[in-house]
């Protein structure tokens, strides 16, 4: 089973389970209130981003408060990948979103086509790169940045490692299932093209995000907003 396959059958519920049993949909509804994570999203994409009627797509969007929120405070039109039946089926029953329960590689969206391209002005992945396998991570990576439109964002956040390295899904020891680290995060591939500016990143530490008894190599963070611009690469003549 890969990764994609055991976060698609198993552990997409698993964790809705464990976290959001209790999750009371009609009252963050009514409310328009996030939980404590997507608060801290929130609160920095307002800062860095404007967020007014834009088109957003979060990868990993559990219930989709964050998505909820965009659009009922800012007219945004969103759109959520989620894997986990539970919180999905909240996400388009409760708050009315569209919202795919699958994960990125098995969604619609995971297509090189002319309309996909630039569809979104905001993409989200709120600790979801790191749990992607490495075998599609590229492409993932690839048609992220073809799905989002030029001067557009992206918001990552990931464990942070200055170096790679992959830490056992403590959940499953019987099983393959890692979360990889990439040397100063996945945000470091986008950068590395050229067409990439870094519009707010900050590496953290924060048990709050990781409820575990955990090394502070694991309770270390990273969230990067990124912007997307104009390939700026330097021109010599040889």
């Amino acid at each position: 089973m890969t990764q994609d396959d055991f976060y698609q059958d198993v552990e997409s519920e698993a964790w809705f389970t464990r976290n959001h049993g209790d999750y009371n949909a009609s009252e963050a509804r009514e409310s328009l209130s996030l939980r404590k994570n997507k608060e801290s999203i929130y609160d920095l994409l307002s800062r860095v981003v404007d967020l007014e009627s834009l088109s957003v797509l979060e990868i990993g969007c559990s219930v989709g408060d964050l998505l909820l929120v965009l659009r009922e405070k800012h007219g945004c039109r969103p759109k959520g990948v989620e894997p986990s039946t539970s919180a999905s089926k909240v996400a388009r029953e409760v708050f009315e979103l569209d919202v795919e329960g699958k994960t990125f590689l098995n969604s619609d969206l995971f297509s090189v086509t002319a309309s996909n391209r630039g569809q979104f002005d905001l993409i989200v992945l709120d600790d979801v790169v790191g749990w992607m396998d490495p075998k599609v991570l590229l492409t993932s990576l690839g048609i992220l940045d073809w799905l989002l439109r030029d001067r557009g964002h992206i918001f990552v956040r990931e464990l942070y490692s200055p170096h790679a390295l992959r830490v056992k899904n403590h959940h499953y020891p019987g099983e393959e299932i890692y979360n990889y680290r990439y040397p100063n995060g996945v945000s470091n591939f986008f950068l590395r093209t050229g067409s990439y500016r870094i519009a707010s990143q900050m590496v953290y530490s924060n048990q709050d995000l990781q409820k575990v008894e955990s090394s502070v190599n694991n309770a270390t963070w990273q969230d990067s907003v990124l912007s997307k611009s104009d390939i700026d690469i330097p021109t010599v003549r040889l």
